[in-house]
């Protein structure tokens, strides 16, 4: 497969890059893109999970300092 991609001109003026794929190549490329947003889909939600245990913990704090009446 030969696939013709114009590269934009605010990078290199007027510039045609030809790449040619091999489908063994293409195959192992979404293999590797695949596990990449796994990985990035993961560890977002690690962070996520570890931002909202932040604001939860800020939460109940804020709760009982209300409770006692502390402002």
């Amino acid at each position: 497969m030969e696939i013709n991609k114009t590269i934009p001109q605010e990078i290199i003026p007027a510039k045609q890059e030809v790449r040619q794929y091999d489908y063994g190549f293409l195959q192992q490329q979404k293999i590797a893109v695949e596990q990449d947003l796994a990985n990035i889909v993961s560890r977002h939600a690690t962070e996520l999970e570890a931002a909202q245990a932040n604001v939860d913990e800020v939460d109940n704090l804020l709760l009982e300092a209300d409770k006692l009446g502390i402002q």
